[in-house]
């Protein structure tokens, strides 16, 4: 009997770190490739009088990304695994835990954005010059829709994939270590380098969130709250970017706003904690990787590897 009332049969309905890291392959390769079918698309919609613009653009390529790239592949293997759903922690939220989440969610952007400035001014410190986002929504409508296409659907398909194949392929290793594996490669599927610190550490909280709830439902609504606020902040003060401000104040409050929301955000993880009847599991004994395992391993390493080159050549080399 694990830790958090599950039962680890030897089964095969609990997900191999093979078919985790085979449908994080998948994600990460499927990057370019819904881009390349989301512009295919606005061509052909282009060439029959209909045009999409920046949002219908953006929301063509979430679609074919999460749907074709994450969804389908793992709806194909939990379909294939009849009762894996148990073993990914797809179980209900109480209601103050999903309040908890909310706040932990509101808690932790304060805290991961602030980490953010820090790190690119480092990044623009060693001559690198990280990219403008490509889009920012000019009304309500299209801020709304970009928060179903950019915060709702990726917190769905991100948590699943992250939180519940990887965390629970992982957790043979114990809950920690399959919390930071899991955080590793939510910060890998990125592949950002500008991102790289405030997504780690969200992928730690969200892993906490998740085994401490028990309910890959606790991350999804902790990732939603995140990038809903992020998107929403940004639209808000879009028309203020640029206002002249003191360095040396705008650090020290920065500072302060981010000691301060650390604080919150661990006070709010040691309630949620408190709450939880799920323990952490230790690691069990140390098993042989499987050869595909392997393979696969080395491939998304490989590919990471590439994306985030790829992502300082842009920022280098051909940076504007």
């Amino acid at each position: 009997m694990r830790g958090d009332g599950f039962v680890m049969p030897d089964t095969k309905r609990v997900p191999s770190v093979f078919a985790a890291l085979g449908l994080m392959f998948l994600a990460m390769a499927g990057r370019y490739a819904a881009a390349l079918l989301g512009e295919g698309t606005a061509y052909l919609a282009a060439l029959m009088g209909i045009r999409t613009g920046d949002a219908g653009l953006n929301a063509l390529v979430s679609f074919y990304y999460y749907a074709f790239f994450m969804l389908l592949p793992m709806g194909i293997y939990l379909y294939g695994h009849r009762g894996a759903g148990e073993y990914i922690r797809f179980k209900p939220l109480s209601g103050q835990n999903a309040l908890l989440c909310v706040l932990c969610g509101a808690a932790g952007v304060i805290t991961a954005s602030v980490v953010s400035v820090f790190w690119t001014d480092i990044i623009y410190a060693l001559g690198l010059k990280p990219t403008a986002s490509s889009f920012t929504p000019g009304s309500s409508s299209e801020l709304a829709l970009t928060i179903a296409v950019s915060a709702v659907i990726p917190a769905v398909c991100e948590e699943l994939l992250c939180r519940g194949m990887v965390l629970s392929a992982y957790e043979d290793r114990g809950s920690r270590a399959a919390i930071i594996i899991s955080a590793v490669w939510f910060t890998c599927l990125h592949a950002s380098v500008e991102g790289l610190p405030a997504e780690l550490l969200s992928g730690l909280m969200l892993g906490c969130v998740t085994v401490f709830t028990g309910s890959v439902f606790a991350g999804i609504i902790y990732h939603t709250v995140h990038n809903s606020v992020i998107l929403i902040l940004n639209y808000v003060l879009s028309s203020a970017a640029g206002a002249p401000q003191g360095e040396g104040s705008a650090y020290t409050g920065l500072t302060i706003l981010g000691l301060a929301g650390a604080v919150t955000l661990y006070a709010l993880m040691k309630r949620l904690y408190k709450n939880s009847r799920y323990g952490l599991l230790p690691p069990e004994a140390p098993r042989r990787k499987d050869t595909l395992e392997v393979i696969v391993l080395v491939c998304l390493i490989a590919l990471t590897a590439v994306y985030y080159l790829l992502d300082v050549l842009e920022m280098t080399v051909f940076a504007p």
